[in-house]
C-alpha cells in the first residue's frame, strides 16, 4: 500500500488517551459462533466455521495479543525497579505459550488456506518471522519479545479483515454528530484551542473515528479509551478508503482515531482538544469502517 508521508508537527503530549474521565463502558462480548457450528481438531478444525466467524476471530486475537503487550510494557514501567529486558522476555514467553502460541498459528495457517498464496505480503512474513525465528531458522532460540508481538498485531488483524471483506463487503464511510467549544488557552502564541466532542445514537464497536479541520491544528490530545491515533497513511494496513483519505488529507488537516476494545457509544462520546495561532474549525467527522 502507498501513501504519502507528511512532515509532522509535534503532537502535544500532555494530554492522554486517559485525560477523559467518564463512565466506563464494558468491552465487547466475543462475537458468538455460528449456530451449529463448532471448533474441530486436527487439519480441519475450522471447516465447519465461515470466513467471518474466522474473520473476526483473528481480530480478536489480534486486539488480544497487543493488549498483552500493552499490559507488559505499563507493569515493567510501573515497578520500583523495572526488570530486565531478559526477564521481561522470559516471562512474557510463557504466558505468549500458554494463551496464543499455538491458536496464532493455527488462524494464520487457516486464513492463508482459505485467501491462497496471493494473501501473502513480505511485511507480514517479515513481522511474523521476527516474531517466531525458530520456524524459519532451526535451532534460534524460542522467545516471544512483546515488541515483536505488538508489531504482528495489525499485520494479523489485516488478513482477517481480508478474509471477512469476501462475504461481509466493508460499510459506506457516514457522518457522525460533533460539537466544538472554544476552550481556555494553555500555551503562550496559541489562542485558539477548541474541545470537540463526537457522539453516536448507537454503539460502534469498531472502525476509524476520523476528524478534518479547516487549518492545521496541533493535535492537543484525545479522550477514548483503548483507541489509538493513526496520523498517516502509510500507517493503514488493508483499507483503501482510509489510506485514501489520508492521502489527501495528510495530518494536521486531519487525523484518524481507532477504536479499540471499548466501543463507541452513546453513552460514550470521544472527546478531541486541538489548538492553534489562527482560528481554526472542524468541518467534518466520519466513520470508516475497519
Amino acid at each position: 500500500m502507498t501513501g504519502t508521508t507528511a512532515s509532522f508537527p509535534a503532537v502535544d503530549t500532555k494530554w492522554s488517551t486517559n485525560f477523559f474521565t467518564g463512565p466506563k463502558v464494558p468491552a465487547s462480548p466475543p462475537t458468538p459462533l455460528p449456530k451449529g457450528a463448532r471448533l474441530g481438531t486436527g487439519p480441519d478444525a475450522y471447516k465447519d466455521l465461515t470466513d467471518e466467524q474466522v474473520a473476526q476471530w483473528a481480530v480478536e486475537e489480534a486486539d488480544k495479543i497487543e493488549g498483552m503487550a500493552k499490559k507488559t510494557f505499563d507493569e515493567r514501567r510501573q515497578m520500583p525497579v523495572p526488570i530486565s529486558a531478559g526477564a521481561m522476555i522470559w516471562r512474557f514467553t510463557i504466558e505468549f505459550d500458554d494463551c496464543c502460541t499455538q491458536d496464532l498459528t493455527d488462524l494464520r495457517t487457516e486464513i492463508f488456506r482459505r485467501l491462497g498464496p496471493p494473501a501473502k505480503d513480505p511485511k507480514e512474513v517479515q513481522a511474523w518471522t521476527a516474531l517466531f525465528p525458530e520456524k524459519k531458522y532451526p535451532g534460534a532460540r524460542h522467545e516471544i519479545n512483546p515488541m515483536d508481538a505488538e508489531r504482528y498485531a495489525p499485520h494479523l488483524r489485516a488478513l482477517g479483515l481480508k478474509l471477512k471483506r469476501r462475504s461481509v463487503p466493508r460499510a459506506a464511510p457516514f457522518t457522525l454528530h460533533f460539537t466544538e467549544k472554544q476552550i481556555e488557552p494553555e500555551k503562550e502564541g496559541f489562542p485558539y484551542r477548541i474541545l470537540i466532542t463526537i457522539e453516536t445514537k448507537r454503539e460502534i464497536k469498531a472502525g476509524y473515528i476520523v476528524v478534518q479541520f479547516t487549518g492545521q491544528p496541533i493535535l492537543g490530545g484525545y479522550g477514548f479509551e483503548n483507541s489509538k491515533p493513526v496520523l498517516s497513511s502509510t500507517d493503514i494496513l488493508d483499507n483503501e478508503p482510509l489510506s485514501k483519505f489520508l492521502s489527501e488529507n495528510p495530518y494536521p488537516h486531519s487525523f484518524a482515531l481507532q477504536i479499540g476494545e471499548t466501543p463507541f457509544s452513546p453513552s460514550k462520546p470521544v472527546l478531541v482538544v486541538a489548538y492553534d495561532r489562527a482560528p481554526f474549525h472542524v468541518s467534518k467527522v466520519i466513520l470508516i469502517d475497519l
